[in-house]
């Protein structure tokens, strides 16, 4: 009876469910960028590694709170959150790269918050169900961006301290 009814846990929709959950689990952790994800009431559901790495707190630290109160202590959080908290701030403008210190080193990250919803079949609008945060590291567009500004700034002082001498001494 307890092989039958093993056999029959194993096929049925939770089993299929639980797989599933695992293995959306493991994509997230295996993507470079951190990601957070955040139901409707905004509780962490959950946070990849990079993000727990950056963010800089441990799982049982932040999955299953809220995050108004993980703000309280955290001004990372506070930051990647603002934009669900604060109605107005709702309008699609382009943000400036969030500078965070992390690993020793400083980083710059873009951030991107998804708004989940799902269509209700009966109702035909939608409902709101979480949303993601996703934290895309732009560090080396930042460092590139350093060294040509630098390039140019360099040959073109190189370039004017002689045409200065030679203006000044055509005017002499």
């Amino acid at each position: 009876t307890m092989a039958e009814k093993l056999s029959e846990y194993n096929s049925s929709n939770l089993a299929k469910l639980i797989i599933e959950k695992k293995r959306i689990e493991a994509l997230i952790n295996n993507m470079h960028d951190p990601v957070i994800g955040l139901d409707e009431q905004l509780k962490v559901i959950f946070a990849n590694e990079e993000a727990l790495k950056v963010i800089g707190v441990n799982s049982e630290d932040i999955i299953g709170h809220n995050a108004h109160e993980l703000a309280v202590k955290n001004d990372l959080i506070r930051n990647l959150i603002r934009d669900l908290v604060d109605t107005e701030s709702r309008n699609p403008t382009k943000q400036q790269p969030i500078k965070i210190f992390a690993n020793n080193k400083e980083g710059y990250f873009e951030k991107e918050t998804i708004h989940i919803c799902i269509t209700q079949k009966k109702k035909k609008n939608q409902l709101l169900i979480g949303h993601v945060i996703v934290l895309r590291n732009i560090t080396e567009h930042k460092e590139l961006d350093f060294a040509k500004t630098n390039l140019i700034a360099t040959v073109s002082h190189e370039f004017k301290t002689p045409i200065s001498s030679i203006k000044m001494s055509v005017h002499l």
